[in-house]
């Protein structure tokens, strides 16, 4: 590899591990906090609806056990 790549995927691993720290850098796209959360209500029912759905499943694949059965 040649020095010019090691320095430029130097740069680009160093911007893609900054990009996910807490104090990264945010770009307004210019849409409204009413229009955000407008779109977000129907995700939001849709990620509860799942989450229920899901724990239902597993409660049914691998149930509780009984207190009794581990005490023994």
């Amino acid at each position: 590899m040649y020095p010019a790549g090691i320095v430029l995927a130097d740069n680009a691993q160093r911007r893609f591990v900054n990009s996910a720290r807490p104090d990264a850098p945010v770009v307004d796209d210019g849409r409204s906090p009413e229009a955000l959360a407008k779109r977000r209500q129907p995700v939001q029912h849709l990620r509860l609806a799942v989450a229920r759905t899901l724990r239902s499943t597993a409660d049914r694949v691998e149930p509780k056990r009984c207190a009794a059965a581990t005490s023994v």
